[in-house]
């Protein structure tokens, strides 16, 4: 058995200019998004703080026992 559905759309209506601005009007202005340098920064020096952290310690711990250094 099968049932036939059937779908209605309400018809679409135009509006004025008029309305159009009224209703983008009364609509709340959400402010855009701030770029935050800071944080960008402050993310890109973290970044550079663990790799030099990393390059020390890499250094430490192969380099050096082949150069002679025990600590």
């Amino acid at each position: 058995m099968s049932v036939a559905h059937s779908i209605t759309l309400p018809a679409m209506t135009i509006e004025s200019s008029d309305t159009l601005s009224q209703n983008n009007n009364r609509r709340k202005k959400v402010p855009a998004p701030q770029f935050h340098g800071w944080r960008l920064l402050a993310g890109i020096m973290l970044v550079v703080a663990f790799l030099a952290i990393a390059s020390a310690a890499i250094d430490w711990i192969v380099i050096g026992p082949l150069e002679g250094r025990i600590l």
